[in-house]
Formats: C-alpha cells, structure tokens, sequence
C-alpha cells in the first residue's frame, strides 16, 4: 500500500477508535479529535518508519504476523490494567490499534506478511 492509503486509514481510525473507546469503553477514555487524528497516523506510519519500504529489512519483524499478535495482546493489558492516566492509556490504544491496522492492510496485499 502506499503511504497516501495508509494516512487515510489512519485518520478513518484514528477517529473510530476515538470514538469507540469514548462510546464502548468508559466515556471519559478518549482524546480531543484533532489529536485522535494525528495519532492515528503516526501509529499508521509507524510500521514503515521502523523498517522502511527500500529497506532490504522490509516487511521483517515489525510487519509480521507474531507483531499482530504482540499489539493485540498489549491493548487488551492496556485496557484492561489501570497503569496509566485514561488520556495517556487512550493514545497510546489509538496508535496501537492504527499499527495493527496496518498490518492487517499490508496483509492484504500481494507481498503479504511474513
């Protein structure tokens, strides 16, 4: 995917997971909207920030499957232990949750995930 897509995937989650968490979660487990958007793209990016697309690294550890799981696994401990402030622990599950999705995009694709 492109870098163009996956910013538009992180602004789409940055404000449903905003959202989600405010609505599903507690009400006051969010973050302001222009924030939410911003860190939905910095967790969208990230992947490629840490190895990038003419990396011979590419597509190694930071976009494997066993990372899938690793996010997944740190959100549910996110939410579910209070050791953060609600904003701070809120942020964080955005660009966590942005990461995995992704991973989940670039899985998608003809190159796949290792």
């Amino acid at each position: 995917m492109t870098k163009k897509q996956h910013i538009k995937a992180g602004i789409i989650t940055g404000i449903v997971v905003n959202y989600g968490l405010k609505w599903l979660v507690r009400n006051d487990l969010s973050v302001g909207l222009i924030y939410s958007i911003i860190l939905g793209i910095i967790g969208e990016i990230l992947p490629d920030i840490l190895e990038p697309p003419t990396s011979r690294w590419h597509r190694k550890l930071w976009h494997s499957k066993k990372m899938i799981m690793y996010m997944a696994l740190l959100v549910l401990v996110l939410l579910i232990i209070p050791l953060l402030k609600d904003s701070m622990k809120a942020g964080i599950v955005i660009v966590l949750i942005s990461y995995l999705i992704h991973l989940i995009l670039d899985s998608r694709t003809p190159a796949g995930l290792p």
